[in-house]
């Protein structure tokens, strides 16, 4: 039996972070959040637990790009895929993720994107 994949959300703004954690939730996703990158590394530290990350870039304290380049530095921590849930998708083109989700999104996109990086443990949306 497959283990129930972790998404680590991390996302300033609480009404988004809610909404994509309620979302991912009915699909039998296991979800972990933090309001900044700083908090994510917190809730991260070498844990190799966590499948995927879907990022914000504009956050106060660490935004998205410091995250990305803390990670970096891991060599557990580097090879958990990310995705970046963003109003800024232009500047988001030349980093070393995933994916790239463009603000406003539909959640049922936001839900095939992540089973299409969580396969073969994908869950369909109901």
């Amino acid at each position: 039996m497959n283990q129930i994949p972790t998404i680590l959300i991390v996302e300033d703004e609480p009404e988004i972070r809610n909404v994509m954690q309620e979302s991912l939730e009915s699909i039998g996703l296991n979800i972990l959040t933090a309001a900044n990158g700083q908090e994510a590394l917190g809730k991260l530290g070498n844990n190799a637990g966590v499948s995927l990350i879907l990022l914000d870039l504009m956050m106060p304290v660490m935004n998205g790009w410091q995250f990305l380049s803390a990670i970096e530095k891991s060599p557990v921590l580097k090879k958990i895929p990310i995705i970046v849930v963003t109003v800024f998708s232009d500047q988001a083109k030349d980093l070393k993720v995933r994916g790239v989700i463009k603000k406003p999104f539909d959640l049922n996109d936001l839900i095939k994107e992540v089973n299409e990086i969580l396969k073969p443990t994908a869950i369909s949306p109901q």
